[in-house]
């Protein structure tokens, strides 16, 4: 099996919805159950097989589980990661269940069409695009002390302490809590726990970079803490992590 793997901003023009996109491509496989790990943000995916010359896309929610996904020989898998408030008001606008209908699911989204012929990257978003500039989000539904924090977790890798928000904005803890699970669907600690793992996560894809150089740096000080954390996000514990994802790059399975 060769699985090779991007990641790079979305355009300019989508980024009111989407924080980053990523392409995951299966040249050769005998069997792959590609799993998505817990993350605070939702996606969209779009898959593209080019046996069939085939795109189908659908909506996978926020998780506090893995979710599995078959991805065939010769495919691609787009994954379009929505800024969690986004997400918010886009399910409000396109569905009634809302954002809790999505959680721990992957829903077929049929709005998106793809003309036969189509291939190149650019004419995937300019589909994205033609379709996301008819939906109007107003981000002032929002209170502004949640965009606030999502925004401060994630430029901080999940460090975070909502102290100083909750006194600038004369708020109770509580309603703080209530007001960011109903956008996001965690509350801010687990929101900030699954952040923090996957950005370590991310880090250690690095060549020059080991477990033991950043476990300190994401603000973990109690390895037995660290550990339960790791394996609650990640499902396997850190150090055997670590050696599958240097496995990985030293058979250049990702690049």
């Amino acid at each position: 099996m060769k699985l090779f793997y991007t990641e790079s901003e979305p355009p300019e023009n989508l980024k009111p919805f989407f924080t980053e996109m990523a392409k995951f491509e299966v040249k050769e496989k005998k069997k792959l159950n590609f799993q998505l790990l817990f993350t605070p943000s939702s996606s969209l995916l779009i898959f593209y097989d080019s046996k069939r010359g085939l795109y189908t896309s659908k909506l996978a929610g926020y998780r506090n589980k893995k979710l599995k996904i078959n991805l065939s020989e010769e495919s691609i898998l787009y994954d379009f990661k929505f800024k969690p408030e986004a997400f918010y008001l886009f399910t409000k606008l396109v569905n009634k269940g809302g954002i809790e209908k999505f959680k721990n699911k992957i829903l077929n989204f049929t709005e998106l069409k793809f003309k036969e012929g189509i291939k190149s990257e650019k004419e995937i978003l300019n589909v994205l695009f033609s379709y996301f500039s008819s939906v109007e989000i107003n981000m002032e539904e929002i209170k502004r002390y949640v965009t606030d924090s999502i925004n401060l977790i994630n430029s901080n890798n999940g460090i975070f302490k909502p102290d100083k928000i909750i006194s600038e904005s004369n708020i109770s803890l509580r309603q703080f809590q209530r007001e960011f699970k109903k956008v996001t669907g965690f509350s801010p600690k687990e929101f900030s726990s699954i952040v923090r793992i996957n950005s370590l996560t991310t880090e250690l894809l690095k060549d020059t970079v080991s477990l033991k150089d950043i476990f300190f740096n994401f603000g973990f000080y109690d390895q037995a803490h660290f550990n339960k954390e790791f394996k609650k996000v990640v499902g396997t514990n850190p150090l055997l992590f670590e050696s599958r994802q240097k496995l990985i790059k030293y058979l250049h399975l990702l690049k």
